[in-house]
């Protein structure tokens, strides 16, 4: 549906597929490999859904003699729950992205796409291994307040500044937290420079309905809003919590 709506890049889904979410409640009767194996199997998954996808979209065009368009999958990691701290726990937690990272690269995808970080603090190891492997591009997306900071109290300009001083980030990003509106408002007072930057903000703000977390329909105001942003030098647009195929399309 997303392709179909317009959209040239696709994230597996393979953002929570990790330790913790994948083993819970089986973490004691599992080994350490098995709990590894489980999560890149998981992630292989993931990327044959996304990239079965974009070729079924591509044998659809063809059938209907319709032009065919690159459709990128981007093979997405998002942060690893971490509990406690020591030498050891922190090379399991790296082992771990790299796991992650390995499954993507296994399958082809050659975008690897961290999603909704705080900091650079794993992204910059597990970065530095991929190059060490791959020539994939490496996108790093950071989650931020209507102020401009992530949950770290790392603000924007730190996180472009460190993305445009190191050679293992090809592009950075900011998803999730806030709305259009405010994340327009916050990239105007950036100095984005020659950088690849994503922008992929929520639909709006979600109001609590009945225990569940509802965005309206806002797609009008969303793609207004991403229209300023486009024009702000950004190079990847998108929507992330509550945007739907009709997003994607207007947009």
């Amino acid at each position: 549906e997303y392709i179909r709506a317009g959209a040239d890049i696709l994230r597996t889904n393979s953002f929570a597929s990790n330790i913790r979410t994948l083993c819970a409640g089986n973490t004691v009767s599992m080994t350490r490999e098995e709990q590894l194996r489980t999560v890149y199997e998981n992630v292989a998954a993931a990327c044959r859904i996304a990239q079965s996808a974009a070729e079924k979209e591509r044998s659809c065009a063809k059938g209907a003699e319709r032009d065919t368009k690159e459709i990128y999958i981007a093979g997405d990691i998002g942060p690893v729950p971490e509990t406690g701290a020591s030498d050891e726990r922190e090379k399991e937690i790296i082992e771990e992205y790299k796991t992650i990272a390995r499954a993507h690269l296994d399958s082809g995808i050659r975008l690897i796409w961290f999603e909704t970080f705080s900091d650079f603090d794993r992204i910059l190891p597990v970065a530095e291994w991929i190059r060490s492997v791959s020539d994939a591009f490496i996108m790093a997306s950071f989650s931020v307040n209507m102020f401009g900071y992530t949950k770290t109290g790392i603000g924007m300009r730190e996180l472009l500044k460190t993305a445009r001083e190191s050679s293992l980030i090809d592009g950075i990003g900011f998803n999730c937290g806030i709305g259009p509106s405010h994340l327009g408002r916050l990239l105007k007072r950036c100095d984005l420079g020659n950088m690849i930057v994503s922008a992929v903000p929520n639909a709006g703000y979600a109001d609590r309905i009945e225990n569940r977390m509802v965005y309206r329909d806002n797609s009008a105001y969303f793609c207004e809003a991403m229209e300023e942003i486009a024009g702000l030098g950004v190079n990847i647009i998108g929507g992330c919590c509550g945007t739907t195929p009709s997003y994607t399309r207007k947009l």
